[in-house]
């Protein structure tokens, strides 16, 4: 396998609740490397409070661009956004095309967190709605949807792959940093169900301490399923991309 695919970080320098300085953000981005990742999409949060005004585009954009520019050799970096589902991007007039992941059509969508949120009501019209415009879904995080009310923890992501969605597993969900022992427990059972499809760092850096290495959960997936299923998950194939690293 010629490297991993991160299709979701927060590596962009002062734009959301991820890296806040360039030089924590060129940090993230060597541990990413150092870590066998070799294409890196910055996905910086489109959500209430943190809109995708032109204002605010530029602005990532060209923080995004010095970031490339200092950034070290052997390690792909792209831009992409995390959409969280909101009423505003269910009307006709949205553009949804501009918050794909640069290169592909995959849509990275803000997913379940670890109580009801606002976001709820609207992911699966969110997912249709992608899925209508010829969009590919990546829903975040499912793991997080741990015993609280509505559907059994699997049967939403079941709902989600009906509806067209692929689903990211984060590398903190899977060894527990994130939602502790019943987090890692519903991360594992998604992927024993084959309802994983992508494994992503949600990297966010210091303040969260959370950074973008697969490495070490690459390991303790071929431990545990075996080396194909561990490579599927870690190199993008799901979404077309272990071919953009392969030829890198």
């Amino acid at each position: 396998m010629a490297g991993f695919v991160d299709p979701h970080s927060h590596v962009v320098p002062g734009v959301d609740d991820g890296a806040q300085t360039m030089e924590e953000a060129l940090e993230m981005v060597a541990a990413a490397r150092a870590g066998g990742t070799r294409l890196l999409f910055a996905t910086p949060h489109v959500c209430p409070g943190l809109w995708l005004t032109r204002r605010r585009q530029a602005l990532i954009e060209e923080r995004f661009a010095a970031l490339q520019e200092r950034a070290p050799g052997g390690i792909e970096l792209r831009l992409g956004y995390e959409v969280t589902p909101a009423l505003a991007r269910l009307r006709p007039s949205e553009d949804l095309e501009r918050l794909t992941l640069d290169g592909t059509n995959v849509l990275l969508i803000d997913g379940p967190q670890r109580s009801p949120w606002h976001g709820d009501p609207h992911l699966l019209r969110l997912v249709r709605r992608a899925v209508r415009l010829g969009l590919v879904p990546l829903v975040a995080h499912p793991e997080r949807r741990v015993g609280w009310g509505g559907a059994p923890d699997l049967e939403l992501a079941r709902r989600l792959r009906e509806a067209g969605a692929l689903l990211q597993i984060d590398v903190t969900g899977l060894n527990g940093q994130d939602v502790g022992p019943a987090g890692a427990a519903k991360a594992h059972r998604l992927i024993a169900a084959g309802l994983g499809d992508v494994i992503g760092s949600d990297a966010h850096g210091a303040r969260w301490n959370r950074w973008p290495r697969i490495d070490a959960t690459h390991a303790a997936l071929v431990t545990e399923y075996g080396r194909e299923l561990a490579d599927r998950l870690c190199c993008g194939s799901a979404l077309g991309l272990d071919r953009d690293v392969a030829a890198a």
